[in-house]
């Protein structure tokens, strides 16, 4: 039990047991959803449902950064002017990403030309060194760290992207074609493939232009992803396919009709791009999300969730309403509502950029300031400092619900899940009540699935939690109910958007589990219910025996 003293430092949920007043504070929340970020994954890792998995089958969040140069004319990441490799992984790592995103360029590996020594001041022993070599030497200082790579075939030609007249709009051009294409993704993956922390492919960066998803099979991006996709894996079968949307990475919504297949089951992870100046007089969340959901935000929100990862996002960092900001003119009132869902909705991501300087052809020129980057321009610390603590927040926020034995509190109402009246029997009722002391019927088991999904059972009677008959509309309502393994007894958990509470999403259905009518009264049945954003919709744990 709380301190008096202590209340006022945390937000509550009160539960009366009696005449007693327990409180679960936030903070133990918190807690008990920490990341499994100390334990390395079990490779190789593969999806499952809305999630990329290990090999044990939890969940591996994915909280990136992307590290450009090497696709550009300089052929090699930025910054090894500034630090030592060694150095710069260092401070990456200490700031919490867990993979990165490189980019690279078919006339990199095919050139592999000789890095200039001024892109290598501080890293003498790199002179003179091929741009692939210096790759690999990257690579390992990455993944020897336990950080994760996926490689990104950024452009064609080396140089700055992205533009419509840039001539790498397509996954080929005149000088790379698709059998080049295919040939260096094969060359790449064979490089690295003894190499467990190389996780996966970006097939290819912001298809644009004439691109399309389906139609003419020269622009026909979707049918070429799914030939560059069996070629990766012919050669390597544990790879994550990432495959991007076209517009820029800004729309995904062809694959609710045409989405990719490949010749292995469970290794496409779709790719969103989002950026605050693609949006004006953005009004709020709603707002906001009515603009995402029909290009790919359906892909997380529906009935089948997809694996999704927005390979790209960024705002500026030379102030802080960059970060936040109730002014919708400034980036910060973007970047709070991607951040925002991002936590919500459990999402994998990837910062654009970590870079603290540019490289050649890309805002003042080599060694300038990166107006987007993560770390200063000597690339020994952060360049603003409230950047780093939200993108530190979002790495923190999410999490795999801890497994065991709790009662579930609704928020709105403050009165426990359970069983009514006891039952043992299929369909018995499950409705909200005053908390009893330790009672059986409100105590449920949360156990994981191995699959991104989450069972829960009553103590009582050890019946499942159950949707009726499968349902899949507004209103359905809960139920007790023999284990089928249906995915109408199967759960999606995770926070809500303030990172504190849960949702409790019925696989089956997408919906989440709530009381109905922001009802405060015993005996009030749950129902499922699209995803409002009210505290009739989230829950807490607590008192886990």
């Amino acid at each position: 039990m709380l301190m008096e003293n202590l209340v006022h430092r945390v937000r509550a949920v009160v539960l009366c047991r009696k005449n007693l007043i327990w409180a679960i504070p936030s903070l133990m929340i918190l807690a008990l959803c920490a990341p499994r970020a100390s334990a390395a994954p079990a490779f190789p890792l593969h999806t499952q449902g809305q999630y990329i998995v290990d090999s044990n089958g939890y969940r591996v969040r994915l909280n990136a950064f992307n590290w450009y140069g090497t696709e550009g004319t300089d052929y090699v990441v930025a910054g090894l002017q500034a630090q030592p490799l060694s150095s710069i992984v260092s401070t990456i790592q200490s700031l919490g990403f867990n993979a990165v995103r490189l980019p690279w360029s078919n006339q990199m590996y095919e050139s592999n030309p000789v890095v200039g020594n001024y892109a290598l001041t501080a890293n003498p022993s790199m002179d003179g060194e091929n741009a692939l070599t210096i790759l690999d030497q990257v690579v390992s200082a990455l993944t020897n760290a336990g950080i994760m790579v996926i490689l990104d075939n950024h452009m064609s030609n080396a140089g700055w992207c992205c533009s419509t007249t840039d001539g790498n709009t397509l996954w080929y051009n005149s000088s790379y074609p698709e059998t080049s294409w295919i040939a260096d993704w094969e060359g790449m993956v064979a490089r690295y493939d003894s190499n467990p922390y190389v996780i996966g492919v970006d097939l290819r960066n912001e298809p644009r232009g004439t691109a399309t998803w389906g139609g003419s099979s020269s622009t026909d991006w979707h049918a070429a992803a799914q030939r560059g996709g069996n070629a990766v894996l012919g050669v390597d079968s544990n790879m994550l396919i990432f495959v991007e949307g076209i517009s820029y990475a800004g729309d995904l919504s062809g694959v609710s009709s045409l989405p990719i297949s490949l010749n292995v089951s469970n290794r496409v992870v779709y790719e969103a791009h989002d950026y605050g100046y693609w949006y004006s007089n953005l009004t709020g969340m709603s707002n906001y999300e009515s603009k995402i959901n029909p290009k790919w935000g359906y892909l997380i929100t529906g009935s089948n969730p997809q694996p999704l990862w927005i390979g790209e996002f960024g705002t500026c960092n030379n102030a802080d309403t960059c970060v936040s900001s109730s002014n919708n003119a400034d980036n910060g009132y973007w970047f709070g509502l991607i951040t925002t869902y991002l936590r919500a909705h459990n999402v994998d991501w990837s910062y654009w950029a970590i870079n603290g300087t540019t490289e050649t052809g890309h805002g003042g020129g080599f060694g300038t300031v990166e107006g987007y980057g993560v770390l200063n321009t000597t690339w020994n610390g952060s360049a603003l400092a409230s950047l780093t603590s939200a993108l530190q927040t979002l790495m923190n926020s999410g999490c795999d619900i801890q497994t065991g034995n709790w009662e579930i509190a609704n928020v709105n109402s403050g009165l426990a899940m359970e069983v009514n009246n006891w039952s043992k029997s299929n369909g018995g009722i499950v409705d909200q009540w005053t908390y009893g002391n330790n009672q059986a019927n409100q105590r449920w088991v949360i156990s994981y699935l191995n699959n991104g999904l989450y069972q829960i059972t009553n103590v009582n009677s050890g019946l499942v939690l159950d949707a009726v008959n499968k349902g899949k509309t507004n209103g359905t309502k809960m139920q007790q109910w023999s284990n089928l393994s249906g995915s109408n007894q199967e759960y999606i958990i995770r926070r809500a958007a303030n990172d504190t509470d849960i949702l409790i999403i019925n696989s089956n259905s997408g919906l989440p589990v709530e009381v109905p009518g922001q009802s405060k009264s015993n005996g009030t049945q749950l129902d499922l219910w699209g995803d409002n954003g009210g505290t009739n919709q989230e829950w807490l744990l607590g008192n886990k025996e």
